[in-house]
């Protein structure tokens, strides 16, 4: 009852530099060091267009908590990063579900965000897709 009390209530995600700074930290502590330079490329670097950070903070808002997976299973998980994603990269949101569903370059960053943000190999595109089909129900 008191830790209900007592426990801080998370705050909604704005979208600042502050955030994003502090999501990159959290992550940067426990990602493969070896991968750095491709979670600057594909990731960091879009804070340097400012319509993009709001998305971009929500995706690392996810990808920050790295005992997601074990906790939420990994199907959970690569669902929840596909949602993120697409609203990502589709920043207009002219994409429906099912057209992202279809976007191969957008499934292929799944794969992607397991091996340069927890360095774990072997997420396959075809694994992606079932899931995605199996959570949709498509």
């Amino acid at each position: 009852m008191l830790k209900r009390i007592f426990k801080r209530r998370e705050s909604p995600i704005s979208g600042s530099e502050e955030e994003l700074d502090l999501f990159i930290k959290k992550i940067e502590r426990f990602a493969p060091r070896r991968f750095k330079d491709e979670r600057d490329a594909c990731y960091y670097n879009y804070r340097m267009i400012k319509r993009y950070i709001p998305p971009l903070c929500r995706l690392l808002e996810l990808i920050s908590d790295k005992k997601i997976i074990k906790r939420d299973g990994r199907e959970e998980f690569i669902y929840r990063v596909f949602l993120r994603l697409k609203d990502f990269y589709d920043i207009r949101g002219k994409l429906s579900i099912q057209e992202a569903m279809e976007d191969l370059n957008l499934l292929r960053r799944i794969p992607q965000i397991f091996l340069i943000f927890y360095g774990i190999e072997g997420i396959k595109l075809k694994e992606v897709k079932k899931v995605l089909a199996r959570a949709l129900f498509i």
